[in-house]
């Protein structure tokens, strides 16, 4: 009896063992990667495993999203099997690109497929929203973004987007609307601060745009930064800035989780420190009511860029452009016909906080 009772508690023991689950460590090695931000280890992780990981090759292709290298995005879906591409969060990843590359048509459709194959509604309508919102459908923009919300998404996320949609109206009332209580309740949010510095500015409020400025400087370090973003924001009935860059964001495939569109997550540094960005705008609209050019601007100093960096900037994109501006040295490159091509190329850009602008004939070309 003893030997039977001690074979039935082996057996009970093995069988325990035998049922808990075998620690993966590859999904160990992602999820602490995923926990500390560390997307150039992320990369390195998805790249060395693809072949024991198939999922790897989407999360792969988003994770370059995020980090707007398109290029390097594009790359990795030629590996995708055709089984694959049918599969939802590769057909949203296809969807994020067409977008990306101003192919609207493209775009939709495969957002179309992605919510057909079981994809989330709310990615959906938060991506048609900016689709919409970067093809001038600005109401159309903002009823996805509210049929979002009614769907689940948070107020922050869709309420954030609209008022980009009422910054790129002109319509900065609308924004300040939105963006004040969303920055009395989400303080620490630099996307919030930064959209709501240029709506004030565009609405003429200069003390709100102080206040906002004043959370992370001090006050004369507050001063100086208005004084420089109010030297770039256009005139009342001019174009706004169109897009600027997101910095880098924890591996997600969610694309509709900020506004495409002014400064999203962007800090305000003291202005004697070298800048890339710092303002809602950097070059005026043509008096002489000629049709709008669009550049991006790539960086801000308060002094003349060195040879070595003009040299850097016209070997990476082909030309460099200067405008000096009260106290501060203004540098965009490309010369488009659309805010379209533009923003396209801004996708290509590797300067973390460039943006796009109106060019005007003040622009003088850079010479070595």
């Amino acid at each position: 009896m003893h030997n039977v009772v001690t074979g039935l508690f082996l057996a009970l023991i093995l069988v325990g063992c035998a049922s808990r689950p075998v620690e993966d460590p590859l999904a160990t090695r992602e999820a602490l990667l995923l926990a500390s931000g560390n997307q150039v280890g992320l990369v390195a992780h998805y790249k060395a495993n693809l072949n024991q990981r198939p999922e790897y090759k989407q999360r792969l292709i988003s994770l370059y999203l995020d980090q707007q290298d398109l290029r390097s995005a594009q790359l990795y879906t030629t590996l995708l099997s055709e089984q694959e591409r049918r599969q939802p969060q590769v057909r949203l990843a296809l969807a994020r690109i067409q977008c990306l590359q101003q192919r609207w048509s493209q775009c939709e459709s495969q957002l179309q497929q992605y919510r057909q194959a079981g994809g989330d509604s709310v990615q959906t309508l938060l991506l048609l929203g900016r689709a919409s919102a970067a093809q001038q459908q600005f109401e159309q923009a903002i009823d996805q973004f509210e049929e979002a919300r009614r769907l689940g998404a948070s107020d922050l996320q869709v309420q954030n987007n609209q008022a980009v949609v009422y910054l790129m109206q002109q319509r900065p009332q609308q924004a300040l609307a939105l963006l004040q209580p969303l920055y009395l309740s989400h303080p620490e949010d630099g996307g919030i601060r930064a959209n709501l510095i240029v709506a004030a500015i565009q609405a003429q409020r200069p003390l709100l745009a102080l206040e906002v400025l004043r959370h992370r400087d001090d006050e004369q370090q507050a001063k100086r930064q208005l004084q420089a973003l109010m030297a770039g924001v256009l005139p009342a009935d001019s174009q706004p800035v169109l897009w600027r860059k997101s910095p880098p964001s924890p591996a997600s495939s969610s694309p509709g989780t900020t506004a495409p569109a002014p400064p999203r997550s962007q800090p305000f540094e003291p202005a004697p420190r070298p800048q890339s960005g710092e303002g809602p705008a950097a070059c005026a609209v043509p008096a002489d009511g000629q049709d709008k050019r669009f550049c991006v601007q790539v960086t801000s100093w308060d002094r003349p860029l060195s040879r070595g960096m003009r040299r850097d900037f016209i070997q990476r994109y082909g030309s460099l452009f200067e405008q000096q501006v009260q106290a501060r040295y203004r540098y965009c490159v490309g010369d488009f016909d659309t805010v379209g091509e533009a923003s396209e190329f801004l996708a290509q850009v590797r300067e973390p906080r460039a943006f796009v602008v109106t060019q005007s004939s003040c622009h003088q070309q850079v010479a070595l």
